[in-house]
């Protein structure tokens, strides 16, 4: 039988502290009366699965129902404007919200990690989504954003690897894509480069050459990731770091110039790329990694490489 609590029925408590913190209860019902979820107040309740909120609430604090791995439902009550920081991230089950009309704000990693998250419809007059509100919600498919939206924060939907749809209000500064580092739908914005504080965070288009501009220090987390086009890319003199899923998936790959100054080089850089050759000089330690992953190179002199293809810079392309 499932273990559910129907709290304070009978008295005149108005709020909800931690007592419920890491419950092994499987279903909760607030009732009226209760104006406010204390921060943190089912924290780590791993077997919470039904949640019945009042309409009474108004206020929840961060992280309240944060790693709730069995929560799969809520219906948030109708007069609640904020969604605090973490509210209900890492409740990875959770596959429905509905969301009060009244609501405002989408704080910091509110649903982070909520991979079962099919869609989320953000009511109009929502303002603020915060950084990573929605970070790898891997299962997040389509997201429109209502024309109220005046800050979208940084990596609110980054990483939500099924996001291939896209709606955005009217115009849309540059910056503001990287919200969406690490989507389907970034891709199909960009034609070249998409780089800031010195970190390639995606590349797009249909080039088959990629000659990287000079100054870029870091190949981001899943850069090239599947990009069916490009052939060969030269990373510039003076980069430091490849990083995971950077060029993972990418079919037509095959070449990848490494200078002398990329030191890191992660280990899933060149995952799923079957037919890359790196291109690097002897005692690197592009060559090195090339040798421990048994992936085939071609030595180059230690000088400058060729880079005759001037680079293409990135561009958002708006929607209509």
């Amino acid at each position: 039988t499932e273990a559910s609590c129907t709290i304070f029925p009978e008295l005149k408590a108005t709020a909800i502290g931690q007592a419920f913190q890491a419950s092994t209860l499987e279903s909760i019902a607030i009732p009226k009366g209760i104006v406010e979820i204390q921060a943190g107040a089912f924290l780590g309740s791993q077997f919470l699965r039904r949640l019945t909120l009042s309409d009474s609430i108004e206020k929840i604090g961060s992280s309240a129902f944060s790693e709730c791995i069995s929560l799969e439902k809520v219906s948030l009550p109708p007069q609640l404007t904020v969604l605090v920081a973490g509210v209900f991230s890492g409740c990875r089950s959770l596959k429905t919200v509905q969301l009060p009309a009244a609501l405002d704000k989408v704080e910091e990693e509110a649903f982070k990690g909520c991979l079962a998250l099919e869609s989320i419809p953000l009511p109009d007059g929502v303002r603020y989504v915060g950084d990573a509100a929605f970070e790898n919600c891997k299962s997040l498919k389509s997201i429109v954003l209502p024309d109220s939206i005046e800050h979208l924060g940084n990596r609110a939907f980054a990483g939500c690897e099924r996001l291939e749809t896209v709606i955005l209000p009217g115009e849309i500064k540059e910056t503001s894509l990287t919200a969406f580092v690490g989507t389907p739908w970034l891709k199909t914005q960009l034609e070249g480069e998409l780089v800031v504080d010195n970190c390639l965070l995606a590349y797009g288009g249909t080039n088959t050459e990629a000659v990287l501009t000079t100054g870029i220090q870091t190949i981001g987390h899943a850069a090239f990731e599947k990009n069916e086009s490009v052939e060969r890319v030269v990373i510039p003199t003076g980069a430091t770091a490849i990083e995971d899923l950077a060029f993972a998936n990418c079919p037509a790959l095959t070449s990848v110039v490494i200078p002398d100054s990329v030191t890191t080089i992660s280990d899933s850089a060149f995952t799923g790329s079957p037919h890359v050759v790196i291109s690097c000089t002897r005692g690197s330690a592009a060559s090195a990694y090339r040798i421990r992953h048994k992936l085939p190179g071609l030595y180059i002199a230690k000088e400058k490489p060729d880079i005759s293809v001037r680079p293409t810079g990135g561009r958002a392309k708006r929607r209509r």
